[in-house]
């Protein structure tokens, strides 16, 4: 395992990803812990979906954070609204006291409250997930149809389909408002896949960055336009600049950066995207640049314009050179 991280990373791999609320079981304490190491190693950030107890408990998070301390390594925590429910202002709280203590740990929130993820995934399939989320059958859609399920259109969808996804409704919105105010808050979309318009999927695809926009900057107050903005992209550059030096030109509008640039108006900007409907584009996106190429031009998708290129880490960067 250690020897394809490093392959991995060398190819140009951004940094490293573990999904441990999906694999519970599966991932043992002294293979985290290499993830760990080769992270540190190789001064890439470390993404982690940490292991999910009881409505917030963090043992998770403590297990990840004493990792972080012991390794040095760059620890990005995802989902932590998401996780941490109603123990918000704690979770933080523990990466603050750790990040004192010289470690170096951030994180992200959804701006949507639902979770979505696949029917038969291990939360659902192996744990006691109506304890764990606080919720029960009634609070769950079938992201197909939208329709609210039941206790035998579960089992039937499980059985059946158990590839298919499921937004789970149980985070409220104060604790997303706990989390944007945290100082380095990111936003994520976590955007599901997005096959085709006739496949429903999470209005996150298309409704994140301009839900915070008009919902939590105008709407709500809870941030300035300015900080707004920074957890949409400044942020994010500036922690994947650990990966690759790319991405000091990202997130920032200034002489020498790459023109990816969104053109908006902060009196009208607002998701329309919603469950059941998670397509519908947004309100007040003008212009979008890509390269400095219009992707987006007066409201219209621009079709045929693919001008985006995929970034890699120093190391294979360096190779190719």
């Amino acid at each position: 395992m250690r020897v394809l991280l490093h392959q991995g990373l060398d190819e140009g791999g951004l940094g490293i990803g573990v999904l441990l609320d999906y694999m519970t079981e599966a991932v043992s304490g002294d293979e985290l812990r290499m993830l760990f190491d080769v992270a540190a190693i190789r001064q890439v950030p470390l993404t982690v979906h940490v292991r999910r107890g009881y409505v917030g408990d963090p043992a998770g998070l403590v297990e990840v954070i004493n990792l972080a301390k012991q390794t040095k390594a760059a620890l990005f925590i995802c989902h932590v609204t998401h996780n941490a429910m109603g123990r918000i202002g704690e979770w933080l709280a523990m990466i603050d006291d750790a990040n004192g203590m010289g470690a170096n740990i951030t994180t992200e929130t959804l701006s949507y409250a639902a979770g979505g993820t696949a029917i038969g995934a291990d939360v659902f399939r192996r744990r006691d997930w109506q304890g764990i989320f606080d919720i029960t059958y009634q609070d769950v859609q079938w992201v197909a149809t939208g329709e609210w399920l039941t206790k035998e259109t579960w089992d039937t969808y499980a059985k059946e389909q158990p590839g298919g996804m499921v937004n789970h409704h149980y985070v409220k919105e104060a604790w997303i408002e706990t989390a944007l105010q945290w100082p380095r808050m990111m936003v994520s979309t976590d955007a599901l896949p997005a096959v085709h318009l006739s496949v429903a999927t999470n209005p996150n695809v298309a409704g994140t960055f301009s839900r915070v926009l008009g919902h939590h900057v105008r709407e709500r107050e809870v941030l300035s336009l300015t900080q707004g903005l920074a957890k949409l992209s400044l942020y994010q550059a500036q922690w994947m600049d650990l990966a690759s030096a790319s991405f000091k030109k990202k997130g920032r509008i200034q002489e020498g950066a790459d023109a990816d640039i969104v053109i908006f108006d902060p009196d009208t900007v607002v998701a329309n995207a919603v469950y059941g409907d998670p397509y519908l584009q947004p309100t007040g996106i003008i212009h979008v640049l890509l390269g400095g190429r219009h992707i987006v031009q007066h409201w219209v998708r621009v079709e045929g314009m693919y001008p985006g290129k995929k970034l890699l880490a120093r190391t294979a960067v360096m190779l190719e050179q």
